[in-house]
């Protein structure tokens, strides 16, 4: 397993700021290692990312994170072998302006320990991931940042976002379906239908819209339920399935009632 080593001291570096490969200082300070991480240590890994994002140890989700596992694509920071940062990578496709789809390199899983801020880990991480993308001929990196401020730091900034909705049937009543829509139809669809009609028409969709990013057959799994991550409340949506008049798949909306009761206003996800 290739390492990188950063050496512990007297002095902290708010982590990685400045771009030195000496990170420093603060509890347990000490030799601490980056390498690429070994499928037997996923439970490891998965404690520390469940840890970083502020969530209980548990027992890591090593079958659940085994379905997102690429060799070589996640990377561990060790404190005298035990995992104090977490940093994975996967390929995927990006439509750009014009309707082209370009390679990108996303990223995620990004976390390191609050016992070990401030020593340039994450910068150690970041830039070792992102020089494997450039040698990859990635065109673009993106990712999905819970606190964008992080990141501008490594050439990153806002592209593209999302909208959630939430509607009070009560004082929706002037919500209609469009002209266009009239002759097409609706139907409520379970899960196994989601599963088989979705990525085909989000493919569809992600090639008209710039900054949209495909989907892997394993994020089907875990929208629709299939394969369910640990420690998390899952709820089964409702789903509607609208075909054009020439009965083609044009459109799903996912969504959940608030409290689950029948007089509860929708809520889309």
């Amino acid at each position: 397993m290739a390492t990188e080593v950063t050496t512990g001291g007297p002095h902290g570096d708010r982590d990685g700021v400045g771009g030195g490969s000496i990170g420093t200082g603060g509890v347990g300070s000490g030799t601490i290692e980056i390498g690429v991480l070994d499928e037997a240590d996923l439970g490891d890994w998965g404690k520390a990312v469940n840890n970083g994002f502020m969530r209980g140890r548990g027992d890591g989700g090593v079958e659940f994170r085994r379905l997102f596992f690429e060799p070589g694509r996640s990377l561990a920071a060790r404190d005298r072998g035990r995992i104090v940062g977490t940093f994975r990578s996967m390929d995927r496709e990006i439509t750009v302006p014009g309707g082209a789809t370009v390679a990108a390199h996303a990223v995620t899983n990004v976390t390191v320990l609050a016992t070990h801020r401030r020593r340039g880990l994450l910068t150690r991480m970041m830039t070792r991931d992102l020089a494997a993308a450039a040698g990859r001929g990635d065109a673009v990196s993106v990712l999905i940042a819970a606190e964008y401020q992080i990141y501008g730091r490594y050439g990153y900034g806002p592209a593209t976002g999302c909208t959630s909705y939430s509607i009070d049937r009560l004082r929706a009543g002037k919500v209609r379906v469009p002209a266009e829509a009239e002759h097409g139809s609706i139907e409520l669809l379970g899960l196994e239908e989601w599963r088989e009609l979705g990525p085909e028409l989000h493919d569809r969709y992600r090639r008209t819209r710039p900054g949209v990013i495909d989907r892997r057959p394993v994020e089907w799994r875990t929208r629709t339920g299939e394969a369910l991550h640990p420690g998390r409340d899952w709820q089964e949506p409702l789903i509607a399935l609208y075909r054009d008049p020439a009965g083609t798949p044009a459109g799903i909306l996912v969504y959940r009632s608030a409290s689950g009761g029948p007089t509860t206003s929708p809520r889309a996800c």
